[in-house]
């Protein structure tokens, strides 16, 4: 069955040359690379602001959103058990 694909989804592989249907992570993975290639093709003095404005600022954010997550986990209530009741102590016997 062939369907209608648009061309931004469809790549060429690189050994057979035959059209392949991109995934999103894909499309992704793809992104990352064409802006690591920019970043890497720029002078020494550009890539170390790039990298302080946006890099840092943005795993700053992920790993506070990464604390906040493990902060929740770990206080959940469903997550804890409920503490077993303490056993009633025995009244003491009296001789007579």
């Amino acid at each position: 069955m062939v369907r209608n694909i648009p061309t931004w989804i469809v790549a060429k592989c690189r050994d057979t040359g035959h059209g392949t249907t991109l995934k999103v992570v894909d499309w992704l993975v793809q992104w990352w690379d064409g802006v690591e290639l920019w970043v890497v093709q720029l002078p020494v003095a550009v890539q170390f602001p790039v990298v302080m404005i946006v890099v840092l600022p943005l795993c700053l954010g992920v790993a506070r959103l990464i604390d906040r997550v493990a902060d929740w986990g770990a206080n959940n209530p469903a997550s804890v058990p409920e503490p077993e009741p303490e056993p009633e102590p025995e009244a003491e016997k009296v001789a007579a």
